[in-house]
């Protein structure tokens, strides 16, 4: 097994028996981290998605960020690509998280709370260069589900 394939591997893991992940629209935003593991997410439109390494923790999560220890219960998603950052134009005030390829708009201040993202670490850059990145998915804040 060639060690991305394994590094991979770890950062999927498996649910404890008897826990179907799913979907959880309630956790946008939050880091989450199976109990006794090493692999961080973030959870992005209801799915887990891993940071891959901590550059890329540093760059988008500000200090001191509280995380949650329910990763079993949320399917897994992409996970962000390693060097993802957050970045804006510098004419147009609008926030992104810059990852996979595409821009996904942060909405607004309360989402970028939710996420715990770091101010200090949008990076400012030329607009055409922002606008020349393909828009992905916006980032949705935290969801009430169904009881």
């Amino acid at each position: 097994m060639s060690a991305n394939s394994q590094s991979t591997t770890a950062a999927v893991g498996t649910s404890p028996a008897g826990i179907t992940p799913s979907p959880a629209p309630q956790f946008n935003g939050t880091l989450q981290q199976e109990p006794n593991t090493a692999p961080v997410y973030l959870v992005i439109n209801s799915l887990l998605c891993w940071i891959p390494d901590l550059q890329t923790m540093t760059n988008l999560i500000a200090p001191g960020a509280k995380i949650g220890g329910d990763a079993a219960e949320i399917t897994v998603g992409t996970p962000l690509t390693s060097g993802a950052v957050l970045a804006k134009g510098d004419v147009d005030p609008s926030t992104y998280l810059v990852s996979n390829g595409v821009k996904m708009w942060i909405p607004n201040e309360t989402i970028f709370g939710n996420y715990q993202f770091n101010w200090a670490k949008v990076v400012t850059v030329p607009q055409i260069v922002i606008n020349s990145v393909p828009d992905g998915p916006n980032l949705d804040g935290p969801q009430q589900t169904a009881q």
